[in-house]
């Protein structure tokens, strides 16, 4: 499934990537076209459902609120070792504000990558700000002992905190990824976001497009983002793998920087191909990819974040 502006040109990158008989889901940051809409394109017959998390409004100059502040990814919470497991039906409440790079105050929503791992049965997780109820969309959709990983943008509650609900049970990793200011925070230009005409693929290893070939197990490819400015902080995009041979993870960030413990998605011998979104740090418009286990991997940039 393929989200873009009405009224331009289809572009080749791919949203989602539906597999029969299971719901699929992404975040998508995506321009809007002139007459304010976005349009929607299935390769194939599907239900769509469509939730709105935000949006950005133009800004040319300075702002307080809004603005992406790029944090070190690093692993705010792994139940695998911080335990126990979620049951179905759990809640529980993550404190992020003052950890992880995140300040404790200024700051009106995160950026968090939300992995469920050992999952139990199929069902859903949802992750909205703590004190307020609990909203009907969806961060993820798991199937059985899978491995499933999605980017999420939560505000954060007035108690410094995001909430969790799982409606099947698992294991549950969130890393942080970055932050946005809120109405509290110096004016500055960093951080606002430019969205690109039309996504740019930077990568498909499948056709050595971006001089990379499949991903080796241990193996890291640096990728140009063409068209996005070098001072740039971090760029929006969507990753999907695809015929992985292992189970294992794939992680982005900016080149020659220091590799993270935070993965971005997941690649599964079980799923053929997944997409998912991401903001990932660069240096000099490149990014780092790496790979625990073989796969072909295609990055496609939506936008970037001004420094």
């Amino acid at each position: 499934m393929i989200a873009f502006a009405d009224g331009t040109a289809r572009p080749l990158a791919s949203t989602l990537n539906p597999q029969p008989g299971r719901a699929v889901p992404n975040l998508a940051i995506e321009p809007v076209g002139a007459d304010g809409r976005v349009r929607l394109y299935p390769s194939r017959p599907t239900h769509l459902v469509v939730d709105l998390l935000g949006r950005w409004t133009p800004h040319a100059g300075v702002a307080t609120a809004g603005r992406y502040q790029a944090a070190t990814p690093s692993r705010l919470l792994d139940t695998r070792t911080q335990g126990p497991a979620l049951g179905a039906g759990a809640l529980m409440t993550v404190p992020v504000r003052g950890r992880n790079g995140v300040p404790a105050s200024g700051v009106a929503a995160v950026v968090v990558n939300v992995t469920v791992t050992d999952s139990t049965a199929p069902g859903y997780w949802t992750v909205w700000p703590s004190g307020t109820p609990r909203p009907l969309a969806s961060t993820l959709n798991t199937g059985t002992c899978e491995t499933i990983a999605n980017t999420a943008i939560v505000p954060v509650g007035a108690d410094g905190a995001i909430a969790v609900y799982a409606q099947a049970g698992g294991h549950l990793v969130i890393d942080v990824i970055g932050w946005f200011t809120d109405a509290t925070a110096p004016a500055a230009t960093a951080g606002r976001l430019v969205t690109l005409a039309a996504p740019v693929r930077v990568a498909d290893t499948r056709f050595g497009d971006g001089n990379v070939d499949r991903l080796l197990p241990g193996s890291t490819a640096t990728l140009t983002a063409n068209g996005v400015p070098a001072d740039a902080t971090a760029v929006a995009a969507v990753v999907t793998y695809t015929d992985p041979r292992a189970d294992g993870y794939v992680t982005t960030y900016g080149a020659g920087t220091p590799r993270p413990l935070a993965s971005t998605t997941n690649p599964s011998t079980s799923l053929d191909r997944w997409a998912n979104s991401t903001i990932s740090g660069v240096a000099g418009a490149r990014l780092d990819a790496y790979s625990l286990g073989s796969t072909e991997l295609i990055v496609d940039v939506t936008g970037w974040f001004t420094a």
